[in-house]
């Protein structure tokens, strides 16, 4: 069995015989074409003698084309240009622009060889619209005058009809050149605008086209130094359709990831079932559902949704019934988020597999909690759950996307298997709250001691607590240390007023400050033009000194990117398209500034 490659090569090669067998028959036809035109051409000679023999009238051109039939003899006449091997029909135009009109005109004559006298009479006649009005006008304006239009006066009066005019300059254009939309819309411009200027190198139409070109497509190819516009636009369409693939395969990943962490799409309109007060008090003596009719019970789950809108009053009922059908909240206490100690929690050391945890027991909090940093340390296999707020007690709700199941942890040689929810808590590994305390039962808590004591498997457990937190003057080389390893670092600094600064200095200092004020202020705008504008001259021959960047860290190269983005809005800097450029160094200065 064949192999794909054999397949092709198999294929190429009947491709082959087949182009072979087509140049044939083209040769085979074109010698048909030039003996059938020169039997044409020599049948038109002899009827033109005959036609001037017979009769002394001027000859008077018509136009006429010629059908392979047989013409009347008595009104033949000289055609208004030989054929050719192909068939081409003349242009229109009707009053757009017309550059594109007069070169395919241009390459009609030329193909043809039509003559000066017949050009203008040929072009007339395929006007349509308003081209063919304005002709009208023309040819009375100049008949009225006495004089003949000309092939050269009507492509001048037809560029100063329809033709752009001259306030654009297209090399202006063209070096501010930019891609707004598609590649195949950038290189359509720029082919047009290229076509109307003169005098740009190569290398000048390369380097700007690549700066025209998106940030996305243009450093993608800029290592490949293109050096001619050909081979600067094949590289550019490469990574146009690499990219377009690329955003196919992505595209439904990303509507994958949105739809998972989208919200719930609305359900159908319900309709809305309206409870008086009194109708809540009836249903409630006879214990039954608000929702529904049947039987009120815990845990009870109605068949199908509905909307209910309760007129209640001030009077104070027991809505044990709303709060048993609500989902719980989740919480968590200030002090867990930030890993400090008040009173009535408690730390304690713990260990999840080999590592040694810090454990904060909190009955502020509504669950058990786990830092996104530990979790991802531990390599804990997450759960994907819906993303649910947890309400802090500062009023800003944090969203927790991560389940853990089943984790095991080693509370002090105590055993327990647990179920933690992944959220950025800071100085502390792990939080304990209701959800494990209700477990333990009845628990024996000493606040002095930090000690507590409960039943666990029908034996008496008890767990030791790390002593309290207390604020203590610590040295540079301590705090240096805790911010290596995860501690979290807080200064407060205080600013001097500028105002009383002020006030203390000499008055006429103060005057020679306020007298050369704008010499302070920091630049919004480019330099004003000076008297001698400085420039490097370069020796003849030298190429332009180009220079490729230095690799930066990522931090080095957000500060890069973020004071150019600076600059530009100030209008300190505009975009170049020169070949040439330099690396940027970056120092960093004594204030830690850039």
């Amino acid at each position: 069995m064949a192999t794909n490659k054999e397949r092709i090569e198999n294929l190429e090669a009947s491709l082959g015989d087949l182009q072979t067998n087509l140049n044939r028959m083209e040769l085979g036809v074109g010698d048909k074409l030039l003996q059938l035109e020169a039997a044409i051409c020599k049948m038109s000679d002899i009827l033109t003698t005959r036609q001037e023999a017979t009769s002394g009238n001027t000859n008077e051109y018509s136009r006429q084309s010629f059908n392979g039939r047989a013409h009347d003899h008595t009104e033949s006449k000289p055609p208004m240009f030989s054929s050719k091997l192909a068939r081409l029909e003349f242009p229109k135009y009707s009053g757009d622009d017309p550059t594109e009109w007069f070169t395919r005109v241009d390459q009609f004559f030329e193909y043809q060889g039509t003559l000066e006298t017949q050009k203008v009479s040929l072009a007339s006649f395929h006007l349509e619209g308003e081209a063919n009005q304005w002709w009208q006008w023309l040819r009375r304006a100049y008949h009225e005058e006495g004089k003949e239009v000309t092939w050269s006066i009507f492509t001048e009066e037809l560029w100063s009809r329809f033709g752009p005019t001259d306030c654009e300059n297209f090399d202006e254009s063209l070096s501010k050149i930019r891609q707004a939309g598609s590649l195949r819309d950038y290189q359509k411009e720029f082919e047009r605008l290229g076509n109307r200027v003169q005098g740009w190198t190569q290398k000048a139409l390369v380097g700007t086209f690549m700066g025209g070109l998106k940030a996305e497509i243009a450093d993608g190819i800029r290592m490949f130094k293109p050096k001619t516009l050909k081979e600067a636009i094949s590289l550019a369409r490469m990574r146009d359709e690499q990219l377009t693939r690329q955003r196919k395969i992505t595209k439904p990943l990303n509507k994958f990831m949105a739809d998972t962490q989208s919200p719930t799409k609305p359900k159908a309109v319900i309709p809305m079932k309206r409870l008086t007060w009194e109708e809540m008090q009836q249903k409630r003596a006879q214990g039954l559902c608000f929702n529904c009719d049947e039987k009120f019970t815990v845990g009870h789950k109605c068949r199908g949704p509905q909307l209910l809108l309760l007129e209640g009053s001030n009077k104070e009922s027991d809505d044990e019934e709303i709060t048993a059908s609500m989902e719980p909240q989740h919480e968590i206490s200030l002090h867990a988020l930030t890993g400090w100690s008040p009173h009535k929690t408690m730390r304690v050391m713990a260990k999840i597999g080999s590592r040694a945890v810090v454990v904060l027991i909190d009955s502020g909090s509504t669950h058990n909690f786990i830092s996104t940093k530990m979790a991802t340390m531990l390599q804990l296999p997450v759960l994907p759950t819906k993303a649910f707020d947890v309400k802090v007690a500062n009023g800003k709700p944090l969203k927790c996307q991560g389940r853990f199941e089943n984790v095991s942890i080693d509370l002090q040689g105590i055993p327990f298997v647990l179920t933690l929810y992944a959220l950025p808590l800071m100085g502390l590994d792990l939080v304990l709250g209701v959800s494990w305390l209700e477990q333990l039962g009845t628990v024996l808590c000493n606040w002095k001691t930090l000690t507590m004591e409960f039943q666990w498997n029908n034996h008496t457990q008890k767990l030791q607590g790390i002593g309290a937190q207390t604020i203590q003057a610590v040295s540079m080389k301590a705090i240096t240390k805790e911010g290596r390893q995860r501690g979290s670092i807080f200064a407060i600094s205080f600013q001097p007023d500028l105002d009383s600064t002020k006030q203390h200095l000499n008055p006429t200092m103060q005057q020679l400050l306020e007298k050369f004020e704008d010499v302070f202020q920091e630049p919004t705008q480019l330099p004003p033009t000076r008297e001698v504008d400085h420039h490097i001259n370069l020796k003849e021959g030298i190429e332009p000194i180009n220079v490729r960047p230095y690799k930066y860290a990522y931090f080095q190269k957000a500060e890069i990117e973020k004071q150019v983005q600076d600059m530009l809005k100030l209008g300190l800097i505009r975009p170049s398209t020169s070949p040439f450029s330099s690396p940027v160094l970056l120092v960093k200065k004594k204030d830690g500034s850039w």
